[in-house]
């Protein structure tokens, strides 16, 4: 499925990435190379405030405007948050909304692992940006999740019993081990 098939598109950009200088870069050349070549399709654009807060404005992205293609403008940490906004309102249908990268980042060691043109300059990216709007595809790749919940949550028993000698800590301790596991899964 080639990108331009997508209806509503959807930006999350942080202004704090590249050591700051995505701000700037984003609102005299993102920002209008993006409503040049996705048009009407833009539906909105959102700016990142602090630690986490992509994650919300992406669930939003999709839950209020119905986008099903999410842009992440930013660094590693960004795309990390985007992703994690897309997988937490996905409810069971990996297709309903896709992730666009635009690397704006220092290490972007994301893009380079998937062999995308992960230079800042103003070229790079809007030649990114046309990618993304003409030609791009949809690649599938690997998402794994953990479930750290505390075994104390997790477990009948816990450690903060009092016992009466060593020995019986220790099978307490093992017996909880062998009762409990740390929920894991991974999404194609």
């Amino acid at each position: 499925m080639d990108t331009s098939k997508f209806e509503r598109v959807g930006v999350v950009y942080n202004p704090a990435a590249g050591k700051g200088k995505a701000k700037q870069q984003f609102v005299e050349v993102v920002s209008p190379l993006l409503h040049k070549h996705f048009g009407d399709r833009l539906c909105r654009i959102e700016s990142s405030t602090s630690s986490g807060d992509s994650i919300t404005r992406t669930k939003n992205l999709i839950k209020d405007h119905q986008c099903d293609l999410i842009i992440a403008c930013g660094g590693d940490g960004t795309n990390n948050e985007v992703l994690n906004g897309i997988m937490s309102e996905r409810n069971g249908d990996i297709s309903r909304c896709a992730m666009a990268v635009l690397p704006m980042g220092t290490g972007n060691d994301f893009v380079r692992s998937i062999g995308m043109l992960q230079d800042a300059s103003n070229k790079s990216i809007e030649e990114n940006i046309q990618i993304i709007a003409k030609e791009g595809k949809i690649v599938n790749i690997d998402v794994g999740s953990v479930d750290c919940t505390p075994i104390s949550e997790q477990c009948p028993l816990s450690l903060n019993e009092k016992f009466q000698s060593p020995e019986q800590e220790q099978e307490a301790e093992q017996s909880i081990y062998k009762e409990c596991t740390i929920k894991r899964y991974f999404l194609n």
